[in-house]
């Protein structure tokens, strides 16, 4: 007896070792993984820039655009003196909506630049040190500048910050690789997938300062928990079921410790999921705080959530889990953006309070499925409680817009509605005509198959699916067989009776004869399953498994006898269908991505890094064929696998050295000529003009500026119109007006701008403006006019090969001169 007890003992402490040694085996791995990710993409972006030999000024104007609208604050809290001084400035800012006061907290998402600001301030004393500078020689028409390197410069601080990131989002991607398809070889396969598809995976390399680059990570570690909790919370038990069953002849903490942890396992292991909740909600604010477009992505995992509990893959409970974690970092992340008004009025915060009120008041209303009648009654209702869910979504986000007068995301289905219709805009045709924002290219689903990417997810989702219908069936038809075998057994009772001869075999006699015939049966299918399995904890797992013939504690995939409906095929095939949840919501998650990319091209960097998850179910692939010979079909699947993956490796090996034979240098002289002029003026001038430059401006100059490249705003779009009309065929008089208006001072004139250099026909701001205003079509260009000649008003005090600047001269203002009575 003793020697049982220590042989259980030493096979729970060799199990224990070996699933704990994979987990370690997984994290170490995972940190390997992005420290060479960080590493990579650092290198991609001083191949790109040269960023080591750039100048302060150079490297500030490589961030374009938004890039650099959203550092500007980062170097507000780096510069501004005290601390708090900054924070102030930040929340009552009235350089980038001249003259308005905004409070950047509540309008845009600079959180990361906030805590990356505040990071870099509280260990600059041990940073300081790190700093090396040089003296970089341009040209000889060009003057020499000085190049800082080291983690004590700020911008060299704020890029490798998001190199980190960059690494976090590969390491989470092969963990989440690793869980979905439990194998460490699945999680290898979705890395060598991304690597070889990097330029369709991320931009981090091309624009660090970009807000997916912070909420990426965040929300793959969100997927990820969710496709662990979706399938159990198993891992978040492991640890506490050992310790369960921890040898009893230990001290009395140790007890006092197993008893507790058993209360919990006896309580359905709340307690130790809590953990897994709280970190679910907080990602889930994280986030929504670091990506505005983080509310759009939330609202198709809701919608995949409900259609799941509508389907009935996961229960209700489940489904109000999910919904708590979104409840609390919804509700947390507007407290934190101080009740940011894009958020509140989203589709995501309207469909979560419709989905649930359902849930709490309609989620009973469901018909048990007993006939096929009741099936196509049930599914119409399915399809019909969605389709309601989706109507009343739209018409609250309507009735809340109306109510607080809010339009922030009115240019999002604007986009939308002219992506499938004839629809144009002056705001829209700015995003259309961006590459970014135009459809999924053609080229782009040829590198993804040229990769081998598109076919192996592909055949992924058709195996998986394959295999769940393939196990339904084969339930039925193992139920059909015991069914036969009673039918025969009840004939041959009746058969017995009806001769005359009494059947003497006591009851309890037949029924262990039946015992004794279904514990053969689930012995053989244990052992067909141990063949097919090839990872060792799986495997081990399978063995320890209680094999016994108590109906209460039998475990099998097929439907119990007693809970089986009157006899249906489709009914019963519907009823044994067990789907994993966690893989249904990404395959799922992965079709949500798919559309929006072909939409948004800009989106491909959701979509192609959870077609790479997807792609590591195929180490889940199984030999069908060869069931009666599992050793030549164990060879040839570690054949079939070693070549596949020598496959994709190969792939990415090649694209990781093409893209790091890329080189380039950054230099813009005619904007670093302008942004110097700039900051010799006086602190008073107002500027307004393109919004790329005036980013520039704002970060490099730090003058006033009106309107910025922020565009989640209806007075900032508003704003930039007005300021556009530069390009249009208006008036002189009509522009002066507006920008009056605005308190401009300096109005920035950008000739690729005006004469349309780069842009395609039918994106050039020349017909731009004749589509929104036909009545001026027949008119001269006014920045031509601004270029060409004197204008009143408007009175150029600089110029160069690209842009020109003119100050906006008041005739209101009259030097008369004195009068004198004699």
């Amino acid at each position: 007896m003793e020697e049982t007890v220590v042989e259980v003992r030493e096979s729970r402490f060799t199990r224990f070792t070996v699933k704990y040694g994979r987990n370690i085996l997984i994290a170490l791995l995972a940190i390997i993984i992005g420290y060479g990710h960080t590493q990579y993409v650092n290198i991609l972006f001083e191949n790109d820039l040269n960023f080591s030999m750039l100048s302060d000024l150079e490297r500030e104007m490589s961030f374009r655009s938004e890039q650099g609208f959203y550092y500007s604050y980062y170097k507000t809290i780096v510069e501004e003196e005290p601390y708090v001084a900054a924070i102030t400035r930040i929340m009552y800012d009235k350089h980038v909506e001249y003259p308005n006061e905004v409070n950047a907290f509540n309008r845009f998402n600079i959180i990361p630049e906030v805590i990356l600001g505040s990071v870099y301030r509280y260990f600059y004393p041990y940073l300081n040190g790190t700093v090396s500078c040089t003296t970089v020689f341009r040209g000889d028409d060009i003057p020499s500048v000085e190049s800082c390197n080291g983690l004590g410069v700020p911008m060299i601080f704020y890029v490798q910050s998001v190199f980190i990131l960059a690494g976090v989002t590969l390491g989470a991607l092969f963990i989440f690789g690793t869980t979905l398809s439990n194998s460490i070889l699945g999680g290898l396969v979705t890395v060598c997938q991304y690597l070889a598809n990097h330029a369709d995976c991320t931009r981090v390399a091309l624009a660090p300062a970009l807000r997916e680059n912070y909420a990426q990570p965040a929300l793959l570690l969100q997927m990820w928990l969710l496709t662990v909790q979706l399938r159990g919370g198993e891992h978040a038990l492991l640890g506490m079921q050992y310790l369960a069953n921890w040898p009893e002849n230990y001290a009395q903490p140790a007890l006092l410790l197993q008893m507790w942890l058993l209360t919990v396992q006896l309580r359905g292991g709340e307690q130790a999921l809590l953990g897994m909740q709280v970190s679910i909600f907080l990602i889930n604010c994280v986030c929504l705080l670091f990506w505005q477009f983080t509310q759009f992505i939330f609202f198709t995992q809701i919608f995949i959530f409900f259609v799941m509990e509508q389907l009935r893959i996961i229960d209700l409970k489940t489904f109000c889990i999910f919904l708590h974690s979104h409840f609390c970092g919804l509700h947390m992340a507007i407290l934190l953006l101080q009740g940011n008004d894009m958020l509140k009025t989203s589709i995501y915060t309207s469909f979560f309070i419709v989905v649930s009120i359902y849930c709490l008041f309609f989620s009973n209303m469901r018909i048990a499925v007993e006939t096929r009648l009741d099936l196509i009654l049930e599914s119409f209702l399915v399809i019909m409680r969605i389709t309601i869910v989706m109507i009343m979504s739209i018409c609250l986000k309507t009735e809340i817009r109306e109510f607080l007068l809010i339009f922030e995301d009115a240019h999002i289905w604007e986009i939308l509605w002219a992506k499938i219709s004839d629809y144009q805009s002056f705001h829209t045709k700015l995003y259309t005509c961006s590459e970014a924002f135009d459809f999924l290219p053609l080229e782009t689903w040829g590198h993804l198959w040229d990769s081998t990417l598109v076919p192996i997810a592909f055949v992924c989702v058709v195996n998986v699916t394959f295999k769940w219908i393939v196990d339904a069936y084969t339930c039925v038809h193992k139920n059909d067989k015991v069914l036969k075998k009673k039918k025969k057994a009840k004939d041959s009772d009746s058969s017995d009776d009806d001769s005359g001869i009494e059947n003497t075999m006591p009851e309890h006699k037949e029924e262990k004869i039946d015992e004794q015939e279904k514990e053969k049966e689930d012995n053989e299918d244990n052992k067909q399953i141990e063949v097919k399995k090839d990872d060792t904890n799986k495997a081990e797992e399978i063995k320890d498994k209680p094999k016994t013939t108590d109906k209460k504690n039998k475990t099998d995939l097929c439907v119990k006898e007693k809970e089986k409906p009157p006899r249906d095929e489709l009914l019963e095939f519907l009823m044994n269908l067990k789907i994993d949840a966690g893989i249904f919501y990404n395959v799922s998650q992965m079709v949500a991505f798919m559309i929006m990319a072909v939409m948004i091209m800009r989106l491909k960097l959701l979509f192609v890094p959870h077609m790479c998850l997807v792609a590591s179910l195929v180490v889940t692939f199984e030999m069908e064929k060869f069931k009666r010979w599992p050793r030549a079909g164990a060879t040839l699947r570690s054949l079939f696998f070693t070549v596949l993956f020598a496959m994709i490796a190969w792939k990415a090996y090649t694209n990781v050295q093409g893209q790091m034979k890329n080189l380039g240098e950054f230099s813009d002289l005619q904007l670093e000529e302008l942004l110097q002029w700039i900051s010799q003026t006086p602190a008073a001038p107002v500027f307004a003009g393109p919004v790329p430059v005036t980013s520039a401006v704002l970060l490099s100059a730090r003058r006033p500026i009106v309107n910025h490249p922020h565009y989640e705003n209806k007075e900032a779009r508003a704003r930039t119109y007005a300021v556009y009309k530069t390009y249009g065929k208006f008036s002189p008089l009509e522009l002066y007006v507006e920008l009056s208006r605005l308190k401009v001072t300096h109005l920035i004139v950008d000739r690729d701008y005006c004469y349309g250099s780069g842009m395609s026909d039918n994106c050039t701001f020349e017909s731009i403006w004749d589509r929104e205003a036909p009545a001026a079509a027949g008119e001269p260009r006014l920045c031509h006019l601004l270029l060409t000649s004197r204008v009143d008003h408007f009175y150029s005090v600089f110029r160069n090969h690209k842009y020109s600047v003119f100050k906006i001269h008041d005739f209101s203002v009259r030097y008369m001169p004195r009068s004198f009575d004699t």
